[in-house]
């Protein structure tokens, strides 16, 4: 933020090597259509109330990040999510502007896109080969598109 990288982009989207995005329509609607809302994000666990954002998948407006919500030099949480979650909770959860999508949220509190959902369905999936059977293994990808 200092160094300007995201200065100019009216989004940024944050996405991990083995992170897949399937279907990009819900985020094209939100981004385009949505004047309200400044992130797109899934929760790792099952309450809206006190949610954990998964940090390997995610789309903001950088013009309501705060540099030194993102700096936390210091912090005692090792967790990237419960971090990232405190991070944005003002700026962006805080103000109801996210958005979740909720067909990519875990089954399990496990903090993994899309984790035990049909992979034909999720829009996200963060894919590990071990979540999937021994009957693709002979496939480079097994993510239908």
């Amino acid at each position: 933020m200092a160094e300007g990288w995201w200065e100019g982009y009216d989004w940024i989207v944050r996405v991990n090597p083995d992170v897949i995005i399937r279907d990009d329509s819900q985020l094209w609607d939100i981004m385009n259509h949505d004047e309200n809302a400044t992130g797109i994000l899934v929760n790792c666990i099952q309450s809206v109330a006190h949610p954990v954002v998964h940090t390997d998948f995610f789309a903001i407006q950088p013009r309501v990040l705060l540099r030194e919500n993102l700096i936390s030099r210091g912090s005692a949480e090792k967790n990237a999510e419960k971090v990232f979650t405190n991070a944005i909770k003002k700026s962006i959860v805080g103000e109801g502007n996210h958005r979740w999508l909720d067909a990519a949220r875990p089954k399990r509190m496990v903090c993994r896109a899309g984790f035990e959902r049909d992979m034909r369905t999720t829009p996200v999936l963060h894919y590990h080969h071990k979540d999937v059977s021994k009957e693709t293994d002979n496939f480079n990808c097994p993510i239908p598109f």
